[in-house]
């Protein structure tokens, strides 16, 4: 089943800040709404629905699995070599995505031996997105949808004009995945999940 998407396309045409946005079809709608999960969810290391993943795992070094999501909700399946391990005897250390596997009925790569691969089907992320995310859903939707229809150059950085003005435009980087600063201000306050930050 698919993950539910944080917003529908009638969700912002409904909003009487977003009016503009009338005139794009819900196709294009739909389409900026899946970008801004994607950049969403890699950048702060969690779903922020719940999202159904497959791993598989080739030779792993011992019984423990990192996870490549956290927050995970539950374990659909473990498969070694094709074989299923019941997943009631399986640990798991959820808000981690750290699976560990029973120490027996599987064994560690020999010389002679197949590499083994370790398969699990899981559920991951939290119930619903967070009112702050969804704010930052509908700018993002609002300033591409926007830029895009626009005659000027995707990529320009800066612009001058006749009088001397100058505007230098914000541009995506390591802290601002988006470059719309609104979008990445919301961003920025949500927890960050990614390996190695501490939760």
């Amino acid at each position: 089943m698919p993950a539910a998407p944080y917003l529908l396309p009638d969700d912002l045409k409904g909003d009487p800040t977003l009016a503009r946005l009338t005139t794009i079809d819900d196709d294009a709608l739909a389409a900026y709404i899946a970008e801004f999960e994607g950049i969403a969810e890699g950048y702060r290391g969690v779903a922020f629905t719940p999202r159904t993943q497959t791993d598989r795992v080739i030779d792993p070094p011992g019984p423990c699995i990192i996870l490549s999501r956290h927050m995970v909700r539950t374990v659909a399946s473990v498969t070694v070599d094709g074989s299923t391990v019941n997943p009631a005897a399986v640990s798991l250390d959820a808000p981690a995505g750290l699976l560990v596997l029973p120490t027996s009925g599987w064994s560690l790569t020999s010389l002679t031996a197949p590499l083994p691969v370790v398969e699990v089907v899981y559920e991951h992320g939290f119930d619903a997105p967070p009112a702050g995310l969804l704010r930052a859903c509908r700018q993002y939707v609002r300033a591409t949808a926007l830029r895009d229809q626009q005659a000027v150059e995707r990529d320009v950085i800066a612009q001058g004009f006749d009088g001397g003005g100058y505007t230098r435009y914000a541009t995506p980087g390591p802290n601002n995945p988006t470059g719309f600063i609104e979008v990445d201000r919301l961003l920025n306050s949500l927890p960050d999940f990614r390996a190695g930050t501490a939760i």
